[in-house]
């Protein structure tokens, strides 16, 4: 009797033991795929970061051109305030205008928009990747909170107030832009470089005329105090826009080092 309970004890324990060890092999699979597609996934999301981050640097570098010309501008809008300048009427108005303009980021964020939004950011396992990343996006959102303030200074919202936006407009395209980047292409990093110095030569006049509009100008005793303001106020952008381009080459540089270049 003793040796056949004992028997059945062992049956039912070698039997416990199979189910147990069955389970533990299929957890331990489940793992470890659930494991691969993770890493295959993570290293999806990573190369398309490297893509996106390589569209971003041309964006990056076209705001960092417009800010080098805008400060320019900036600097001679306030001699042609004061009429201390000796360019061409049409030319002071295109400087007017240049010192108000704003230029925005127009690449993708998609890939790291998802991942926060999702609160996947554990999925990228290498930890430099994410404290890079989290540093970057967080100074690139600064450069875009700082913009949109520009956008909305008293300066810009009196130029635009002030100039026909036909005139305006005509300047943007025809004078301040280069005309070797192709339209619709604003993403180009060279769209900026040599904005002021196309200004000091261009010939566009308002429909009505340039010295009214120059008068008009600077008949507005808030205008001259304004542009001062604005002028500070584009200090702080481009120092800024230099820190989110210094933490973005630290990311992609980071990337690099892990295998992730740009697709060609």
């Amino acid at each position: 009797m003793s040796s056949t309970l004992s028997s059945r004890w062992a049956r039912f324990a070698s039997e416990v033991a199979v189910i147990v060890l069955g389970v533990l092999i299929a957890l331990f699979a489940e793992s470890a795929w659930t494991e691969r597609g993770e890493r295959a996934e993570e290293r999806r999301v990573l190369q398309r970061l490297a893509d996106e981050l390589a569209e971003d640097s041309a964006s990056l570098a076209a705001l960092s051109a417009w800010g080098v010309e805008a400060e320019r501008s900036i600097d001679r809008a306030r001699a042609i305030l004061d009429s201390r300048d000796t360019l061409p009427g049409p030319a002071q108005l295109a400087h007017l205008y240049a010192a108000a303009t704003v230029w925005t980021l127009v690449s993708p964020t998609s890939t790291w928009d998802e991942l926060v939004q999702a609160g996947r950011l554990a999925l990228v396992e290498d930890a430099d990747v994410r404290r890079l990343a989290v540093a970057y996006y967080d100074a690139r959102e600064q450069t875009e909170g700082d913009m949109n303030l520009l956008g909305e200074d008293p300066y810009r919202r009196a130029v635009v107030a002030i100039l026909p936006s036909d005139f305006t407009y005509g300047v943007l395209t025809g004078c301040l832009r280069n005309p070797a980047v192709p339209v619709g292409n604003s993403g180009a990093n060279d769209i900026w470089i040599g904005a002021a110095s196309r200004a000091d030569r261009c010939e566009l006049e308002p429909a009505e005329g340039v010295g009214d509009w120059l008068s008009l100008m600077r008949a507005r005793d808030d205008l001259d105090e304004a542009l001062g303001e604005r002028a500070y106020r584009l200090r702080v952008q481009v120092d800024q826009m230099e820190r989110t381009i210094a933490a973005q080459m630290a990311l992609r540089d980071r990337l690099r080092t892990l295998g992730y270049e740009a697709a060609r």
